[in-house]
């Protein structure tokens, strides 16, 4: 892509920037967003408001609930973090238990504030309110989950339950839940072990003779983490060498398909 291109993209908030996917951040679209955070939501819940961090400042769910509606008004405008933070402060007191602010931020749908000349956003971190917030509920969840399903097998299919909830950090039984409920937009196929694959209706299927030019894949480049089973695109031997213990995804490159 052109980087040129992105960095407008961004300026214009057609693409932004926010962890809605595997509790890390991601570009999505701005339609795409509410809908990912939606499907996301209970898993950053989970893992946001009930680490131990947040969970030791002693904010009751009821609490939470109203400081982020209040962050997310507060929000409206891009506001450097620490504005954020002093609102915060300001707010609870000057002995604020450090937690709330990492979690809240962590926690609320936030998107971050292009900065810098380019798609890297460099410079002091901003946060804004997204124009059209993530609906909330377990019926938001599960039409959240379709869609990040959806787009899921539209770039990696065919692909298993595992592999979906794995690249989302989602439950099985929710992709399992999603699939049944895309019945009639999904395809179910064989895969290499038996076990049943879904795809996209007209997914590409190439032969396994089809030639694979080399690829250059970048840092953290989804490609390697979109499948359970590694070995799908990273041989077993190089696969200590290409996702690291601290969680690093290292640039690759791709020879007949493989790292």
């Amino acid at each position: 892509f052109d980087a040129a291109d992105l960095d407008t993209a961004f300026a214009d908030w057609r693409v932004v920037k926010s962890n809605a996917v595997r509790l890390t951040l991601h570009a999505t679209s701005i339609d795409d967003y509410p809908l990912f955070r939606q499907a996301t939501e209970p898993t950053i819940h989970a893992a946001r408001l009930r680490d131990r961090r947040f969970v030791e400042s002693g904010l009751d769910e009821e609490t939470t609930a109203r400081l982020v509606a209040d962050l997310l008004e507060h929000a409206a405008e891009p506001r450097p973090a620490d504005d954020l933070q002093a609102w915060l402060n300001e707010r609870l007191g000057d002995v604020a238990h450090p937690g709330i602010w990492w979690g809240l931020r962590q926690y609320s749908p936030l998107l971050h504030v292009p900065s810098g000349a380019t798609w890297t956003f460099g410079g002091k971190r901003g946060f804004v309110a997204p124009p059209r917030l993530p609906a909330s509920g377990e019926a938001a969840s599960a039409e959240g989950m379709k869609a990040l399903t959806l787009r899921y097998l539209a770039a990696f299919g065919p692909a298993s339950i595992a592999d979906v909830a794995l690249f989302g950090m989602v439950q099985r039984s929710r992709v399992r839940a999603a699939l049944k409920d895309l019945s009639d937009q999904v395809i179910e196929v064989e895969g290499p072990d038996g076990k049943p694959l879904y795809d996209i209706p007209n997914g590409p299927l190439p032969d396994e003779d089809t030639p694979a030019p080399p690829r250059l894949l970048g840092m953290w480049d989804n490609v390697l983490l979109a499948y359970s089973v590694r070995d799908r695109v990273i041989p077993p031997e190089h696969r200590k060498s290409v996702i690291r213990i601290n969680g690093d995804v290292l640039p690759t490159l791709l020879v007949d398909g493989y790292v």
